[in-house]
């Protein structure tokens, strides 16, 4: 599998949260979402998955 993501989707939306600020997402995992989370790693985006909550409440 190639990990190289170039000008697909993900990474346009992955570059355009990092522009606006956005450093921590959260969200549900699967096979629809990972590209993204592959592009958020590229721009130096944390991802938080659903099973990772801790007490119901986001980190931070």
């Amino acid at each position: 599998m190639n990990n190289e993501i170039d000008n697909t989707g993900a990474q346009f939306m992955a570059r355009a949260l990092g522009q606006h600020g956005v450093r921590r997402v959260f969200g549900l995992c699967g096979d629809h979402i990972n590209a993204l989370y592959r592009a958020l790693t590229l721009e130096d985006i944390e991802d938080r998955q659903h099973a990772q909550r801790v007490g119901g409440r986001p980190y931070g």
